[in-house]
């Protein structure tokens, strides 16, 4: 179904049904250090993280020692750890809110 479709028998194009789209979510790119395992934004201080992105591939958080495909994240000091060593040119990619 579309926007402005129309339903056999309604009068009406397009009805809002209430709602509201939550702006407080945002997001940064970090450049990770070859060789290093955590990144530290201090932007990030106890926020709640929505998503964690390395170099594409998303990222599941743990409470412990991360291993494949896992982070752990210290939210007093914005500090996210990985458990592999970064390589060049990669980026960690953070939706927060």
């Amino acid at each position: 179904m579309s926007v402005g479709f129309t339903r056999p028998g309604a009068a009406y194009e397009y009805r809002s049904f209430g709602g509201s789209v939550d702006s407080s979510n945002a997001s940064v790119s970090i450049d990770a250090v070859a060789g290093e395992t955590t990144v530290v934004r201090s932007t990030l201080i106890n926020k709640t993280i929505l998503l964690v992105a390395r170099t594409g591939s998303i990222f599941k958080p743990v409470t412990g020692t991360p291993g494949d495909r896992e982070y752990s994240y210290d939210s007093a000091t914005g500090t996210f750890t990985f458990s592999v060593a970064f390589n060049d040119n990669e980026d960690v990619y953070i939706q927060y809110k």
